[in-house]
């Protein structure tokens, strides 16, 4: 049985043109935004349209708890059902160098 790729975080944090990286996607800003108060799974997938928690942690959340921009707020155990997630200071940073993009 081949073995599954692992996600590859994209590291869009910092300028790399030779990656074409272009930056984080409209749904992973939104969340950001919204992270500025702690916001639970369910709240996040309604805010961004998503159904499926698989796909939605897959692509949007696990590359930002990947880069640092969010954080759990109970990281020793992430399947809590009162696991809530918050943006972190690097996030914040984010946020304001994108702020001049137009999305």
């Amino acid at each position: 049985m081949p073995l599954k790729n692992k996600t590859k975080f994209r590291n869009w944090t910092q300028a790399d043109p030779a990656n074409n990286l272009l930056g984080p996607s409209r749904d992973q800003v939104e969340i950001l935004t919204v992270c500025k108060r702690e916001q639970a799974i369910p709240d996040l997938l309604t805010m961004v349209g998503r159904t499926g928690r698989t796909k939605f942690h897959t692509d949007l959340l696990n590359p930002l708890l990947g880069q640092g921009l969010v954080e759990m707020t109970i990281p020793d155990k992430p399947k809590s059902s009162k696991q809530r997630y918050r943006i972190t200071e690097k996030g914040h940073r984010c946020l304001t160098n994108l702020g001049a993009r137009k999305f």
